[in-house]
C-alpha cells in the first residue's frame, strides 16, 4: 500500500498534507523562477490528488479550495516577499543593512533582488518593488 492513510477522513488527510508537506524550511531564500520550483510544485499537487482520491486528470485550480491552502507556488512567494519585507523593516541595523547592500551593491546575483524586482512575484500579490524600501 503507497498510503497507510486510504481509510482516513479527508479533513484528516488535508490536515496531514498541511503539517507534513507544507514545512518548506528555507524557501524564503529561493530565487522563485528556478525551473526546480515548478517541479516540486507539479509533484506536490499530484500527491495532493492521490490523498484525496481525486482523479489524476482533474484541475489543479481545485485543489486549494479542496485543502483549504494557497497554491504552492503562491506559498513559497508569499513567505518569500514576507521574509524580504521583514529583514528591510528589522528593528537590526545589520540585518537592514545586509539586505540593502544585497540589493543595490550586488545587484541582480543576488537572491533577494531577483525575488524583489521580479514582476510576476510582486503582480501576483499587487506590490511593486518600492513598497519594500
Amino acid at each position: 500500500m503507497l498510503f497507510p492513510w486510504f481509510g482516513l477522513d479527508s479533513t484528516v488527510k488535508v490536515r496531514l498534507i498541511k503539517v507534513y508537506c507544507l514545512s518548506l524550511c528555507g524557501c524564503e531564500l529561493w530565487h522563485l523562477y528556478n525551473s526546480h520550483i515548478e517541479t516540486i510544485c507539479v509533484a506536490f499537487c499530484k500527491r495532493q490528488r492521490q490523498c484525496l482520491d481525486i482523479p489524476y486528470y482533474s484541475h489543479s485550480f481545485l485543489l486549494p479550495g479542496l485543502t483549504d491552502t494557497l497554491p504552492l507556488f503562491h506559498e513559497i512567494s508569499k513567505r518569500s516577499i514576507c521574509f524580504l519585507y521583514k529583514c528591510m523593516h528589522s528593528p537590526s541595523s545589520l540585518v537592514h543593512s545586509v539586505v540593502l547592500h544585497s540589493v543595490h551593491d550586488i545587484g541582480s546575483n543576488s537572491v533577494i533582488s531577483r525575488n524583489i524586482y521580479s514582476r510576476p512575484t510582486c503582480k501576483l500579490f499587487g506590490l511593486s518593488s518600492g513598497d519594500f524600501f
